[in-house]
């Protein structure tokens, strides 16, 4: 969490959600039930595209170009609420097939807000 990973989408990572043709790169967050995250993937070599999958398997939510030009931003706006608490996977890959090159991808949790009681 509130880092920036840079890494290289290359050949040879094939067979994730989009296609066998489409390269992909995975990386692993356990979260809690209620956490808010913002995933952004970023590049200037490919049109980024971004899945992320919840503990049981299933999609709970991909983006394509929400990040402005070609960048993956999940959610649009605002903060992702995850549903559950576990192992999720965030999936890179790009909009077309057999596509390469350099991209960052940088998860960011909600600040805390604290109320004040008088």
């Amino acid at each position: 969490m509130g880092q920036t990973i840079q890494a290289i989408l290359s050949r040879g990572c094939s067979g994730n959600q989009r296609s066998p043709q489409h390269n992909g790169a995975r990386f692993l967050l356990f979260a809690t039930a209620g956490q808010q995250i913002r995933i952004d993937v970023t590049s200037t070599a490919f049109d980024a595209y971004v899945y992320l999958r919840g503990p049981d398997g299933t999609i709970v939510g991909q983006d394509d170009d929400s990040g402005g030009q070609r960048n993956a931003r999940l959610p649009s706006i605002g903060w992702f609420v995850l549903p559950a608490t576990g192992n999720y996977m965030i999936e890179v890959t790009s909009f077309r097939a057999n596509t390469t090159g350099t991209y960052s991808l940088q998860l960011t949790e909600a600040p805390v807000r604290c109320t004040l009681q008088t």
